[in-house]
């Protein structure tokens, strides 16, 4: 949980050019090399409100975009746009925001609490997943460098919303919103770098450059950073192997041709959960997951542990709940990862129990650019077969694809990879009404019940409410859990360090952090 109070002084889904202020601005560097990123799949969308937040996908905005507040090395929060932030009162239902002075956009104007107001209230009305997390903010600016936010219920966990991972406390300049259209197109942010449309190609490359109007240039440390698109992992670690590429995302799939090379480095942590949801939980289009008894049968027919171990080895362990370990505010307990023991004969009396003897049909839809994902579901079809029930997996083939697959609602459960956050943000986005992994906007009065209990439980050490609410997720079988994994990430030694994870977070340290070697 974030401090009440903290002051500079105390610690340092799928979404123009003449309105960006995207002129070349390398001469503002202090720093004195490129750097080169490889991700799998073009972004969403470079828009803050329908942008895809995972740890790759966020670098699109976090470079151009600066947040309120950010995170230091061990994980906890620090000042970022915003010099302090204090809850006020006794409950937490009001956070006082102060500006750093002097902060300015990227086209050089001043950043005020006005911009702050006008840009989270964009971002509410977007569809990326953390939208969600900020319909019932209201931001009420008492001055040019302070504001209010408010929440109608208490709500510690306001600071952490303000930080990169969440989007909405990048904020969008007022040239951004005038044209929203061009937030697709270019940058309109105040962070340490811009997007340079004039090097970058849509769905290739981008190419983004230091922006002079940053309050602290000494975190430009690269004249360039380009992110470039390569679809194929392979084609990832042969760019890497070749000096072509710095930083990538790997996969079990690919650590044998890395591993004994002493000038690439590889982090990796327990980030997140992969598995599936059960996206039709009242029936509408595959009317059997509306039975409980069938989604505990599909859960008691998986053999997590042979899948683990056969997809992502020593990178990976069994799980049968929607979470990974980290701090109290999970919800997770040791006690549920082997709640769904492996019991096909269980499964299958269930199914006979709730009317499906003979099985049935459930489409699912899958990233099918992620080779340990392909993997992993197609062993669960294989399994689940087995009791009765034919599963029809239909690949996307990049993260738009399947995004519109989800939200198509014509599959009754989908593939997701989900990574760890505290659980009052988890169940907003994946099992109430609204949340973007919550399609058909089912309302589980019993998810509802505990989700309020856990709200009211404010700022809880020991975690007793959320894991309270994380046992009726699991009870309940509202999701398929098969393992928890490592995040894995590979570099080049010779040229960067300081790449790492963030404390218990699953976030990934800052590009903008990232010290190029002998700059320390």
């Amino acid at each position: 949980m974030a401090p009440r109070h903290l002051s500079l002084t105390a610690v340092a889904l799928a979404a123009a050019l003449s309105l960006a202020g995207c002129a070349s601005a390398g001469s503002a560097a202090s720093g004195h090399d490129d750097l080169t990123l490889a991700i799998s799949s073009e972004p969403i969308g470079l828009d803050p409100a329908i942008a895809a937040n995972g740890n790759t996908s966020s670098w699109f905005v976090d470079l151009a975009y600066q947040s309120l507040i950010s995170r230091d090395a061990d994980g906890k929060l620090v000042p970022g746009l915003a010099e302090k932030w204090e809850f006020l009162g006794k409950n937490f239902k009001r956070l006082k925001v102060t500006l750093r002075p002097d902060v300015k956009f990227a086209d050089g104007t001043p950043l005020t609490s006005k911009d702050v107001a006008a840009s989270i209230n964009y971002f509410k009305k977007g569809s990326g997943p953390s939208n969600v997390y900020f319909k019932d903010l209201d931001v009420q600016p008492t001055s040019d460098s302070e504001m209010v936010i408010s929440s109608p219920t208490d709500n510690p966990l306001m600071p952490t919303l303000l930080t990169p991972k969440f989007m909405g406390g990048g904020i969008i300049s007022p040239k951004g919103l005038e044209n929203p259209k061009a937030l697709n197109a270019a940058t309109f942010g105040a962070g340490p770098y811009q997007l340079d449309p004039a090097q970058t190609v849509s769905g290739d490359k981008y190419v983004y450059v230091p922006n002079e109007n940053y309050y602290d240039p000494q975190q430009t440390k690269y004249d360039k950073v380009t992110i470039r698109v390569i679809p194929n992992v392979t084609s990832q670690v042969q760019a890497l192997k070749t000096g072509q590429v710095d930083v990538m995302q790997g996969d079990v799939s690919i650590m044998s041709e890395v591993k004994g090379n002493d000038e690439i480095g590889v982090v990796s942590s327990p980030t997140f959960w992969n598995g599936l949801y059960f996206a039709d939980r009242e029936g509408k289009v595959s009317p059997a997951l509306a039975n409980e008894k069938v989604r505990q049968a599909l859960n008691y027919a998986i053999d997590r542990e042979a899948i683990a171990k056969a997809v992502y080895g020593e990178y990976g362990t069994a799980e049968s709940q929607p979470m990974v370990p980290g701090d109290s505010n999970t919800g997770y307990d040791p006690k549920l990862s082997n709640y769904y023991e492996y019991n096909p004969e269980k499964a299958k009396k269930l199914l006979a129990e709730a009317g499906y003897a003979d099985g049935f049909t459930l489409g699912v839809p899958y990233k099918g650019q992620q080779a340990p994902s392909t993997k992993m579901v197609q062993s669960i079809a294989a399994q689940l077969k087995k009791v009765g029930v034919k599963v029809q997996l239909e690949p996307g083939a990049n993260t738009g694809e399947w995004v519109s697959k989800l939200v198509s609602l014509k599959y009754g459960a989908f593939q997701q990879d989900s990574s760890g956050r505290p659980l009052l943000l988890a169940s907003q986005m994946g099992w109430l009404p609204g949340g973007v992994l919550n399609p058909f906007n089912v309302d589980d009065p019993d998810i509802d019940k505990a989700y309020k209990k856990l709200q009211a439980a404010g700022d809880d050490p020991e975690g007793a409410a959320a894991k309270a609410m994380m046992r009726v997720l699991v009870e309940k079988a509202v999701t398929l859990p098969v393992v928890k994994a490592n995040e894995i990430f590979i570099y080049d030694k010779t040229k960067i360090q300081d790449l790492k994870f963030l404390g218990e977070t699953p976030k990934l340290s800052y590009i903008y952090d990232w010290q190029p070697v002998g700059n320390k």
